[in-house]
């Protein structure tokens, strides 16, 4: 399978449990990280296997995993404006604003195009 199939399944899954459920147990919140690492695993060059992760984990409250995460993403490809979009919404997790700041003013300098509300 490709590593977009994992990615797809695993981000579906998430946004399901999240919105229907609002919780994620430990053996769902494995199962979707595990698809999204063998997304990494198949193909670790594609910035946005990293990218959706990384999203996945700040959704699942695991911001140093996701941080490093979005350092791979930034490594493969440093013009990408999702990943300065998704490290503003990490910056802005934590509490540190100037950082998201700076992150989201990044992304849209890039083009990010945040999705319709």
């Amino acid at each position: 399978e490709s590593s977009l199939v994992y990615r797809v399944r695993a981000m579906g899954t998430l946004r399901k449990l999240l919105v229907e459920h609002k919780k994620v147990t430990t053996r769902q919140k494995k199962q979707i990280l595990d698809d999204l690492k063998e997304a990494i695993r198949i193909d670790p060059n594609n910035k946005y296997n990293y990218i959706y992760y990384a999203q996945a984990l700040l959704d699942l409250d695991e911001y140093n995993d996701a941080l490093n995460a979005l350092e791979e993403a930034r490594e493969l490809d440093a013009e990408e404006p999702e990943t300065y979009h998704w490290l503003g919404v990490y910056y802005r997790k934590i509490g540190d604003e100037a950082n998201s700041a700076l992150n989201d003013k990044l992304a849209t300098e890039k083009g990010y195009i945040p999705d319709p509300d």
